[in-house]
């Protein structure tokens, strides 16, 4: 794998981790203005639909999962079951399709998140369990007909970076397609009056990834708050983050690799940023999103090699 590859890989994987919006302090309210609140429906269930579409190099990788929520009160919050419906891809590469089937038979099975009363995800039940078989479900996908000369590395590069994850990593990658159903419940904004803010996201290698946030509510109309989030991630964040994983790949496979080779290449990149525009509907009955749209495009160039990586996700309310 080049470098330019290693960068993008990381940097993608990185900037999935949505910048929460109840990091951010809201106490300005103006005549223009939406004060969300959190009363997720008790008596029925709730289904969305997510849609992830990734655009390198002239492909277009599709993915998509309808998954139904039931929410139950208890004490210091609220459970949530996280039902799968049904999903699909159009992936035809041999590899990524034993991963995704053995990663959907694991998936297929209900879980459980616990939020406190504002609408933070603050666990996910028997989480030590569900990640382990999803670190088996990798391994065992990988494994099979994984392409030598390298296959046995690649395999333990991904699994150990699986297996060290912080347990808010690990968090934050489960709920990764859930974050914006519940991101702005339990917060007040203003039309006009933009909040710029520095967050810290768990890293997938430990620590925070830091990433520059710019929230505005753009209009309240019909018993909706519209809302944008515009977040970028520092150049120096995604060199730091892009150590980490060349770190990883010199322990998957020692003396292939060499770190000041590596750190060589990353200085001589002319571009390396990951920028990300999402845009919410969100419902102010109950604080749930109605509908979701997110572009996050990262950018490297090498030389004068150019590489582009734009995903596209959706989220829809469809019932």
């Amino acid at each position: 794998m080049s470098f330019r590859k290693i960068a993008v890989a990381i940097s993608l994987s990185l900037g999935a981790v949505a910048a929460p919006a109840l990091a951010v302090p809201q106490t300005r309210v103006a005549e223009a203005a939406a004060a969300i609140p959190f009363d997720p429906p008790l008596e029925e269930s709730v289904s969305y639909r997510w849609e992830r579409t990734d655009e390198k190099d002239g492909k277009a990788d599709i993915s998509w999962a309808v998954h139904e929520f039931r929410f139950e009160e208890v004490a210091d919050g609220y459970r949530v079951t996280v039902e799968p419906v049904s999903s699909g891809t159009n992936e035809n590469d041999p590899v990524k399709q034993r991963v995704i089937k053995r990663l959907n038979e694991l998936t297929k099975r209900p879980f459980v998140l616990r939020l406190n009363h504002d609408a933070e995800i603050m666990e996910l039940e028997h989480s030590d369990e569900y990640w382990a078989r999803i670190i088996e479900a990798l391994r065992d996908g990988l494994s099979e007909g994984m392409p030598e000369p390298g296959g046995a590395e690649a395999i333990k590069m991904v699994t150990d970076m699986f297996e060290r994850m912080s347990p808010d990593a690990r968090l934050a990658q489960l709920t990764e397609n859930i974050q914006p159903i519940l991101e702005f419940a339990m917060t007040e904004s203003s039309v006009g009056d933009p909040i710029s803010v520095q967050v810290d996201t768990p890293s997938l290698f430990g620590g925070t990834l830091k990433q520059d946030v710019v929230i505005s509510l753009t209009k309240v109309q019909d018993g909706f708050a519209y809302l944008t989030n515009r977040s970028s991630i520092p150049r120096e964040e995604l060199e730091k983050l892009t150590a980490a994983v060349v770190e990883l790949a010199k322990a998957a496979a020692p003396g292939k690799l060499e770190s000041s080779k590596a750190q060589a290449q990353l200085a001589a990149l002319k571009e390396f940023k990951s920028e990300t525009v999402s845009d919410y509907k969100v419902a102010l009955d109950d604080g749930l999103l109605e509908t979701f749209q997110s572009r996050r495009t990262i950018s490297v160039i090498e030389a004068d090699k150019p590489l582009r990586r734009v995903t596209s996700t959706t989220l829809t309310r469809v019932r």
